[in-house]
């Protein structure tokens, strides 16, 4: 467990079960690479939003959701997580299933079309806006 990671992303698609927040980039991050989490949401934003995607996560198969400040609740959770290995890749093919790694590319891809130009593939990579190899061209 540590509280400063020097590469994060690695850090992450490496686990065996990751602890953390509920915020809508950890769960992106978490999705892309397929990681089973145990989401411990804050519970006090006014609109719920931490909650809200925690429970979504937890319905969809891909994580479980701690609702308490109790330190030894929730190590006895992560225990029981930790020790059943057949929940922890159920979880991890839920997480990835509902994962979108090619994102960031698919994004600049629509800002591109909606400028006109055509944007190379990048890993093979593509929503049909170009070909391989192709430059970006105005």
């Amino acid at each position: 467990m540590s509280t400063f990671l020097d590469d994060p992303a690695q850090e992450m698609a490496s686990a065996t079960l990751v602890l953390g927040r509920a915020g809508g980039s950890t769960l992106a991050e978490l999705t892309a690479v397929g990681r089973p989490a145990l989401l411990w949401p804050y519970p006090y934003h006014r609109d719920q939003h931490q909650v809200k995607n925690a429970h979504y996560l937890e319905q969809m198969g891909a994580a479980t959701v701690v609702a308490t400040e109790d330190s030894r609740q929730i190590a006895g959770d992560i225990e029981n997580l930790l020790r059943d290995t057949r929940k922890l890749e159920e979880m991890a093919g839920y997480s990835r299933a509902l994962g979108h790694p090619d994102a960031a590319y698919r994004i600049a891809e629509m800002i591109a079309v909606h400028l006109g130009v055509k944007v190379a593939t990048i890993s093979g990579q593509s929503t049909g806006t170009s070909t391989r190899n192709e430059e970006v061209m105005a």
